[in-house]
């Protein structure tokens, strides 16, 4: 299928080209052509671009969310001991900690 697509666009170039140089001559339908395909492979090189760019931003977005999480539990791990210490704490901060976990980890199976 792919090789009768070529086969039509090559036909239809040279249509173009065997059109535009009765119009205007050999050297400026071939010139037209060569300018048309010029912008043609710009606009496909920035699109190109833009979509790379986006990729990358994504993945840098990703990478930075992943690193906050492992650096707020690591904050965690380490203060754990000495929030154990107090009764209070004991006894209020855990289930609070408990529901704001289960928020983050819903919020984030949400996401995906």
């Amino acid at each position: 299928m792919g090789v009768f697509v070529l086969v039509a666009v090559v036909f239809f170039v040279l249509a173009g080209y065997l059109a535009l140089a009765e119009l205007y001559g050999h050297i400026v339908a071939a010139l037209i052509l060569g300018g048309a395909f010029l912008v043609v492979a710009l606009a496909l090189y920035l699109g190109a671009m833009i979509g790379r760019g986006r990729q990358q931003r994504k993945v840098a977005e990703k990478r930075r969310s992943s690193e906050t999480g492992a650096f707020l539990t690591t904050a965690a791990i380490t203060a754990l001991p000495m929030l154990m210490k107090s009764p209070l704490i004991v006894r209020l901060g855990l289930p609070a900690a408990a529901i704001a976990a289960f928020a983050m980890i819903r919020d984030q199976s949400d996401k995906d």
